[in-house]
C-alpha cells in the first residue's frame, strides 16, 4: 500500500496506519468531545432545573387541596385524579370530551411515467380526506373543581371507528374519552391555573415524580451512546476514505 510520502506508524498486512491518519483521528474525538461536554452540560442544567422545580411542587391528594394550591395564589402543584368532561359532545353516535369526524372519498389517481420505450399511464386509489368536523366540550373539571384553563390541556383524540356513509365514501371516527386518570401538574399565578399539563401515562403522582427526575438522565444516556457512534463512524469513515485515496493512487 503507498502512503504518499505519509510516515507509517502501525502496519499489519495490508493495514497501516499514517501519521495524518492518526492526527486527523485525534482531532475528530477532540472536537467530539469538546461538543458533547457542551450539549451534556445543557442536558445535565435542564435536568437541575427539573428536580428543583420537583422539590417546591405540592402534591394535591383531593380536591380540598386543590381547593387551597388555587387560593394561596403562587406556587407549583402536581396532582393525581380523573379529568372529566362535565358535559360531553358527540357526532352522530360517538361521544367523548372531544369528538373529530372525517370524511374520505375513495378517489382515482393516474401516473404517467417514461423510459427509453415510452411513456405509460398507471392507476391507483387513496383514501382521500375531504373534510373535518371537530367539537370540544367548553366544561372541563378535575378534581371536581371547573376551570377554563383545563380546556387547554384536554388529550389528542384517538380512533374509535370507520363507517361507509356513500358510494366510495367513509367516515373515521375518533375521540376524547369522557373520564381520564392521570397526572395535571402546573402553576398558579394570582390564583389563576397556568402552563398545565396533563398526561394519563401515569397511575399516581409517584410514578410522575420518579419520571420526571431520571427522564434527563435517561436522555444523556442515549446522547453518549449515539454521539459514541457518530464519532467512531466519523473517524472510520475518513480513515476509510483515506485507505481508498491511497490504493487509488
Amino acid at each position: 500500500m503507498k502512503n504518499n510520502g505519509n510516515k507509517v506508524l502501525f502496519m499489519m498486512g495490508d493495514f497501516e496506519v499514517t501519521a495524518r491518519e492518526l492526527l486527523v483521528s485525534v482531532m475528530i474525538v477532540a472536537m467530539f468531545s469538546a461538543s458533547s461536554f457542551f450539549i451534556r452540560g445543557c442536558i445535565s442544567n435542564k435536568g437541575a432545573d427539573i428536580r428543583h422545580e420537583l422539590s417546591v411542587t405540592t402534591d394535591v391528594e383531593n380536591a380540598r387541596n386543590f381547593e387551597w394550591v388555587r387560593e394561596t395564589g403562587h406556587g407549583l402543584f402536581a396532582g393525581f385524579d380523573t379529568l372529566v368532561a362535565v358535559s360531553p359532545v358527540s357526532i352522530d353516535d360517538v361521544e367523548g370530551m372531544a369528538v373529530k369526524r372525517v370524511l374520505e372519498k375513495y378517489t382515482m389517481h393516474t401516473r404517467t411515467s417514461c423510459n427509453k420505450n415510452g411513456c405509460h399511464t398507471t392507476t391507483y386509489w387513496t383514501w382521500d380526506r375531504k373534510e373535518s368536523d371537530f367539537v370540544s366540550s367548553k366544561h372541563i373539571s378535575f378534581f371536581g373543581m371547573e376551570d377554563s384553563e383545563f380546556i387547554n390541556v384536554i388529550p389528542d383524540v384517538e380512533y374509535v371507528k370507520t363507517e361507509s356513509c356513500g358510494y366510495h365514501l367513509r367516515y373515521k371516527y375518533y375521540r376524547v374519552p369522557v373520564r381520564i386518570p392521570g397526572v395535571m401538574n402546573g402553576g398558579v399565578y394570582n390564583e389563576k391555573f397556568k402552563d398545565l399539563e396533563f398526561s394519563g401515562s401515569f397511575g399516581s403522582i409517584k410514578e410522575w415524580r420518579e419520571f420526571q427526575t431520571k427522564k434527563y438522565d435517561i436522555i444523556d444516556t442515549i446522547f453518549i451512546v449515539l454521539w459514541t457512534i457518530l464519532c467512531m463512524g466519523s473517524v472510520i469513515a475518513f480513515c476509510a476514505n483515506s485507505w481508498y485515496e491511497l490504493e487509488n493512487d
